[in-house]
């Protein structure tokens, strides 16, 4: 199995500032995430993300095609219901996942709010560890995982030294301010990952990086 990260970040470090959203990219960086898309058979996004920035997690240079990865939304606590009309539960997108950590629901219409027949589709399961979420779609056979953060989940996916790539653009911007919004952020440090650079491209004014993950005892 392998399990890419991609996220994009400011020069310096930031993912996501409340008043602004998501570090803006550029049509090239959207263009090599949908092909990170196509490559995936599942798209792991948390809560929060799903939630603030309201993604399209299927290939959108191709939204006719039959081959989009499901999406799996991760969330710490299911007692707070979701909104149903957030852009994951509606088509291309095939019927997706949640994966809930405490106070999981009975049903999908008891963690979403106004749930299409679509939507009504969508599976929940328990997870204690992120490494349980990977078990599970190992053991049905998918082995090419994409994940698009945010910053907690992949602290988590780490953690459990779990992530094999990290795929990660450079946004020409500076924000500054007092965040924990970086491309990895935890209640206590990771043991040492230490990163291959495979390549480096420069389109424009961005840097798409690509690097290998290893991990030391």
């Amino acid at each position: 199995m392998v399990i890419k990260l991609n996220m994009a970040q400011t020069l310096d470090g930031h993912t996501y500032r409340e008043e602004s959203g998501w570090a803006t990219t550029s049509s090239e960086d959207r263009r090599r995430m949908d092909r990170l898309r196509k490559w995936a058979q599942v798209v792991i996004v948390s809560r929060r993300s799903a939630e603030k920035d309201n993604p399209n997690l299927f290939v959108r240079n191709q939204p006719d095609s039959l081959h989009h990865p499901i999406p799996v939304v991760i969330l710490s606590d299911g007692s707070q219901k979701i909104s149903g009309d957030l852009r994951i539960f509606n088509s291309p997108h095939p019927p997706g996942e949640f994966w809930v950590q405490t106070n999981v629901p009975a049903s999908i219409d008891s963690l979403i709010q106004n749930p299409s027949d679509k939507a009504m589709r969508w599976k929940i399961f328990q997870f204690n560890s992120v490494a349980d979420i990977i078990d599970h779609h190992r053991k049905n056979n998918f082995s090419r995982i994409l994940l698009e953060g945010g910053p907690t989940l992949n602290h988590f996916f780490l953690e459990e030294e779990l992530i094999n790539e990290v795929y990660t653009t450079i946004v020409p911007s500076l924000w500054s301010g007092l965040t924990s919004d970086r491309i990895v952020s935890g209640n206590s440090f990771l043991n040492t990952v230490a990163l291959k650079l495979v390549s480096s491209e420069r389109r424009g004014h961005e840097l798409f990086l690509r690097y290998k993950v290893r991990y030391i005892p």
